[in-house]
């Protein structure tokens, strides 16, 4: 550990972070579908040809072990206000900008309590903004943060943890590395999301399914998953890549992202994962959950391939296996969510269920 992160492990005192509320939704069935994704043993998956976001292969994150990575990358930038950056209940520092525009983001995590990345601005003036306003965070809510002039661009750390010191060390001492050389599996899954040069991703990322995360995760959305685990038969730490799609907004709402947030952007969420079975029992897998889930059976757009369906609130789930393959996604309207599975159906050769 350096006396740089030393020193900051001793300034917070050994205090904890307050948990953020609960989302309101109804967030089984998606949790569920993440363990459908995560209940076989993984294949060897072979690379595809998806469009991901801009240098997302090249760029560098902590080399450190993680259970959750997402990036996010935009010509043009993202408008954020800064009560994105600052508690519900904080009240903006005097002087502080009422927005930074946000042209990158790579973040990798441990836990949902731990995390560090590095965040891209169009300007250092920009960084220097956003920096600002992570230090007027409370004190028992600090994120640290390190300036990087060269790439307009800070590093953050959040979290009291051996990982969080791990990862600090990697910034500090350029011991980083990238996606494709640190979860070459994961990123095997990536490249089978879509491939669509007119609709690339807003953002991309890898998730392992192991049952802390999957616990943390069912926890902040308020869902008891306990026999969820057992009912969906996860056997060891697996791997889901995901990429989000939609209309970049002009500007990130102030607070919250309500259903008409997502129907004015189309934004929806692809998901996949590879198991070790043959598609035919792959297929057999994902009727059998779909049936556990109360999912129905439709027809995926005007072509003759089924899918299984669910609405959850206002959100539409859909599942489908291509191969050993298999997909999930995720939008505000079924519209929506089978035009995101077509687009990942097309070119993945014969149907197997």
């Amino acid at each position: 550990m350096t006396r740089f992160a030393a020193d900051w492990r001793r300034e917070r005192g050994g205090r904890k972070s307050r948990r953020p509320r609960p989302l309101a939704l109804a967030a089984a069935p998606l949790i569920a579908v993440l363990l459908l994704l995560a209940s076989a043993c993984a294949s060897q998956v072979s690379e595809g040809d998806a469009t991901l976001p801009s240098e997302m292969e090249t760029q560098t994150i902590p080399d450190t072990e993680f259970s959750l990575y997402i990036y996010f990358s935009s010509e043009t930038p993202l408008i954020v206000p800064r009560e994105r950056f600052l508690p519900t209940d904080a009240a903006a520092p005097e002087g502080a900008p009422e927005r930074v525009s946000l042209s990158k983001a790579a973040l990798v995590a441990s836990s949902l309590d731990a995390f560090a990345g590095t965040l891209g601005f169009p300007t250092s003036e920009e960084a220097q903004a956003a920096r600002s306003l992570y230090a007027h965070l409370p004190a028992d809510e600090p994120v640290l943060t390190e300036l990087d002039e060269t790439e307009n661009a800070i590093h953050l750390i959040r979290g009291d943890t051996l990982w969080t010191a791990q990862a600090l060390e990697g910034f500090r001492e350029d011991s980083l590395t990238t996606l494709k050389e640190a979860r070459p599996e994961g990123w095997s899954l990536l490249t089978n999301l879509p491939s669509s040069e007119d609709a690339p991703p807003l953002a991309a990322g890898v998730m392992s399914m192991d049952g802390d995360l999957i616990r943390g995760v069912a926890a902040r959305l308020g869902v008891e998953s306990d026999g969820l685990d057992t009912a969906f038969g996860i056997v060891q730490v697996e791997t889901v890549a995901f990429g989000v799609y939609g209309d970049l907004p002009a500007e990130l709402p102030a607070t919250g992202m309500d259903a008409a947030f997502f129907d004015e952007t189309g934004i929806g969420l692809t998901m996949v994962s590879g198991v070790n079975y043959p598609g035919v029992a792959v297929a057999f897998l994902v009727r059998s959950i779909a049936g556990q889930l109360g999912m129905e059976t439709i027809e995926l757009g005007e072509t003759n391939d089924n899918a299984r369906h669910l609405q959850i609130d206002e959100a539409h789930l859909i599942i489908k296996n291509k191969g050993s393959l298999v997909y999930a996604t995720l939008a505000g309207s079924q519209t929506r969510a089978e035009t995101l599975m077509l687009s990942a159906m097309e070119e993945r050769g014969d149907d197997d269920g």
